[in-house]
């Protein structure tokens, strides 16, 4: 019935237009499955394909979104994990089988590029931690090593050395020296 899949085709860009690609994008499908024509059920393919394709790229910068206002609030392990979920939406989207290898959109590089950022950034703030431990126990190190060589060093009396008062008085001044002539 040619009027009722003009109509269905009719709602089905009404969807697109409204940002409910993903309905329309299965109003295509099956009407592309019912069409006996191969241009026309072509056409209806490349339809449902560029509604997948917007559905998608939608979904992808609201995960982006998503995951910089998680990195900016400090939280770099949830915005990879937020980013990582986008690869794989790219990856098992209907239409990232029909696109020609190289040719694939930018969003994927971007999500690349943006979560090797934030692991980069990941490990420089483990390192960092990793350095502050490290010099905390350093200096812990340092003040017991100062500590015990105080506490283990000779006592002294009250009125000064007494090793070297005592070595003084036991020798006598009047008492000539070795090989003094008198």
């Amino acid at each position: 019935n040619p009027v009722s899949v003009r109509d269905q085709e009719a709602e089905a860009q009404r969807l697109f237009d409204s940002g409910r690609q993903r309905e329309a994008a299965a109003i295509y499908a099956r009407l592309a499955d019912k069409e006996l024509d191969k241009r026309a059920r072509s056409i209806l393919r490349a339809k449902e394909r560029e509604a997948r394709q917007v559905e998608t790229e939608r979904q992808l910068a609201d995960l982006t979104a998503r995951a910089r206002g998680m990195r900016d609030r400090g939280n770099l392990q949830g915005a990879i994990a937020l980013l990582e979920q986008g690869q794989k939406l790219t990856g098992e989207s209907p239409g990232a089988s029909t696109v020609a290898p190289g040719s694939e959109s930018g969003s994927t590089a971007a999500l690349a590029t943006e979560i090797a950022e934030m692991r980069a950034a990941l490990s420089g703030r483990m390192r960092g931690r990793m350095l502050v431990v490290v010099a905390v126990i350093l200096v812990l190190g340092i003040a017991t090593i100062a500590i015990l060589l105080w506490k283990l060093r000779p006592a002294e009396s009250p009125a000064g050395n007494s090793a070297t008062a005592t070595s003084s008085a036991t020798k006598s001044p009047a008492t000539p020296a070795k090989g003094s002539a008198s």
